[in-house]
C-alpha cells in the first residue's frame, strides 16, 4: 500500500512541475477589461495582443510575456503594468517555438489586418488554423463591413479609406455582407465554409 501511495505521490509532483513549465498562450482583442496574472506565466504571445479603446490591460508584477516571431501589442485604450525590483515584468521573444504546431491557439475570431501597420492592410482571417483573404458579395469594401471589421480589430469604429491591389493565397470567407451592427464578420452574412470557394482574389 505504501508503494501504490509513493507511486501516486510522485506522479502528482511531476505533473505538478510539468504544468508550471508549461507556458500559457495568450494573444487576440480585448474590449472589455483583461488581466494577465502571474498564475499561469510565463504567457506564450501566439497572436497580436490589441487592447481595445475602451479597454484595460493589467499585467500584475512578475508577469513573463514571451512573443512569437512577428506578434507584438497594441494599445489602443490603457495598459497598466506596475512591477517592482523583485518581480519585473518581462517582455521577450519566445526562444525556442515547437517544432509542431500543437502549441498554437485557435480562436473563433482571430482577425488580421496584413499591411504596412496595425490600422491598415488586407483584411485576414484564421479558419482550420491558416489565415486566408475575404471578399465580398458587392466586389468592394463598404463602410459596412470596415466598421465591422475594424470594431472586432478594438477601434471604435471604421470605414474604407483604401483598396489593396489583389492578392494570392487561400480564401477564407466568401460573398461577405455586413449590415454593420454585427459584433464579428462571422455574424454577417456569408457563403458556407465547408463548401468550395465560389470566388477568388
Amino acid at each position: 500500500m505504501g508503494s501504490m501511495w509513493r507511486t501516486l505521490f510522485s506522479l502528482a509532483l511531476l505533473l505538478a512541475f510539468w504544468s508550471m513549465a508549461v507556458s500559457d498562450d495568450i494573444g487576440g482583442s480585448y474590449y472589455h477589461d483583461h488581466t494577465f496574472g502571474l498564475s499561469g506565466s510565463p504567457h506564450t504571445v501566439t497572436n497580436e495582443i490589441i487592447v481595445g479603446e475602451t479597454a484595460t490591460l493589467t499585467i500584475e508584477a512578475g508577469v513573463r510575456l514571451l512573443f512569437t516571431e512577428g506578434v507584438g501589442m497594441t494599445v489602443l485604450g490603457r495598459l497598466i503594468a506596475v512591477g517592482t525590483p523583485a518581480q519585473r515584468i518581462v517582455f521577450d521573444r519566445k526562444r525556442n517555438p515547437p517544432d509542431d504546431q500543437a502549441n498554437n491557439v485557435t480562436r473563433d475570431h482571430d482577425i488580421r489586418l496584413l499591411g504596412p501597420t496595425v490600422f491598415e492592410g488586407r483584411v485576414q482571417v484564421k479558419r482550420d488554423g491558416m489565415w486566408g483573404s475575404l471578399c465580398l458579395s458587392s466586389g468592394s469594401w463598404r463602410n459596412s463591413e470596415a466598421t465591422v471589421v475594424c470594431r472586432q480589430l478594438g477601434f471604435a469604429d471604421g470605414q474604407v479609406a483604401n483598396n489593396y491591389r489583389f492578392g494570392k493565397g487561400r480564401m477564407a470567407m466568401c460573398d461577405l455582407e455586413c449590415r454593420g451592427n454585427e459584433n464579428n464578420i462571422y455574424e454577417c452574412n456569408h457563403d458556407d465554409l465547408d463548401l468550395p470557394p465560389e470566388c477568388g482574389h
